[in-house]
């Protein structure tokens, strides 16, 4: 999994964390201006509720992140294999595509785009020659540990 998806996990976890101990009174102070008990329930609960918003927008964010990541891969994959075939039915033995492709990718694009990934990202259109039997449900995780198995 991307150290982003992974850092956005640790992160949307501490904030879990968080909101239990703001209901529960451990971490804050009560609202200073409120005499009534019931003004700061009501003022915690609309805390809670517009935290529950941005929780679950920052989920459906993460879910596209992800779908979009894997169909961009389908995508590497499917152009790498077409390149490589020239329109044959397979490729010639022996080229140095993937290893030319990594570094002037990385040179200009940053990191993500080594030996590896490159090969899996070949991989998953291999194993997945349809982009529609790609399931919105799985995580990059889930395929990469398809294509090291094929």
């Amino acid at each position: 999994m991307c150290y982003k998806i992974k850092s956005f996990i640790a992160r949307y976890k501490n904030h879990i964390n968080l909101v239990k101990r703001y209901m529960l009174g451990e971490e804050y102070t009560k609202i200073e201006s409120s005499s009534e008990v019931g003004t700061v329930v009501l003022y915690k609960q609309l805390v809670f509720d517009i935290g529950n918003l941005l929780t679950e927008s920052r989920k459906r964010v993460s879910e596209v992140i992800s779908n979009t990541m894997i169909l961009t891969y389908w995508q590497i994959g499917r152009n790498i294999v077409e390149y490589e075939q020239k329109g044959k039915e397979r490729a010639e033995y022996g080229s140095n595509l993937i290893n030319r492709l990594s570094k002037d990718l990385t040179d200009l694009y940053g990191k993500g785009f080594n030996r590896n990934n490159l090969q899996y990202m070949r991989k998953l259109y291999i194993l997945f020659p349809n982009c529609t039997t790609l399931s919105c449900n799985l995580t990059w995780s889930h395929f990469l540990f398809q294509a090291i198995s094929y």
